[in-house]
């Protein structure tokens, strides 16, 4: 079993440091889509590797909280990913069935993230509060994402706004992953926070850019 946990964990570490490698390619490859696909194609890879490692990891030596930051860190890929399907009309898709699938484990592990996180709290363990933000930034997503799956009007980017949040979203969690396991001249809770409070405003930056955009565009051609 030791060995099997050693073998895991040398997949996940490699996973996380294709993702964290292929991530950056790929923020700073934006204007060339095709090398810009390889890298984000590489980036959902390596995440995915890194799920499934988590996954079975936390299974076998009974860690709770990993088992729900790594479904949360995957949902954030997901969306990201799959938004890319949905450049139509996304209520319309064949497959919105694996959409809503989606959203209902979401929903379920980022509400069970907030959960733990209050019980931590309430006991005296301040990292709960890491539990109840990364929960509260989940269901956040959540919200986004199934507005997607509803009829109505939607900005024909939306797709983008929901490619940056998703990827971005999984982009800060391979961040804090690489800083909780090689910083620790700082508290603990920062190191968990600190790329969720650096990376939201530049996601939201880059969202409202590209919002900008868009109506710069529609306002011409209109």
């Amino acid at each position: 079993m030791d060995t099997f946990s050693s073998i895991l964990l040398t997949l996940h570490i490699a996973g996380g440091t294709i993702a964290l490698v292929a991530g950056c390619g790929a923020i700073i490859t934006t204007k060339n889509v095709r090398i810009h696909r390889r890298f984000g194609r590489w980036y959902f890879y390596g995440m995915t590797l890194v799920f499934l490692s988590a996954v079975v990891l936390a299974f076998l030596r009974e860690l709770s909280f990993l088992f729900m930051i790594a479904f949360f860190s995957y949902f954030l890929v997901i969306t990201g990913y799959r938004s890319l399907r949905h450049k139509r009309i996304p209520h319309t898709h064949p497959d919105k069935w694996l959409d809503e699938l989606i959203a209902v484990i979401a929903l379920v592990f980022n509400i069970s993230l907030i959960g733990w996180g209050a019980y931590q709290y309430y006991n005296g363990a301040s990292f709960g509060i890491v539990a109840i933000v990364f929960g509260l930034v989940g269901l956040s997503v959540l919200y986004s994402f199934s507005k997607k799956l509803r009829p109505g009007t939607l900005d024909k980017k939306h797709w983008l706004y929901s490619h940056i949040s998703g990827m971005g979203g999984g982009y800060i969690s391979t961040w804090t992953a690489f800083l909780v396991v090689n910083v620790d001249w700082l508290p603990s809770i920062v190191i968990w926070l600190l790329p969720t409070i650096i990376g939201t405003p530049l996601i939201s930056y880059a969202i409202r850019r590209q919002k900008l955009k868009s109506a710069r565009r529609q306002k011409n051609t209109g």
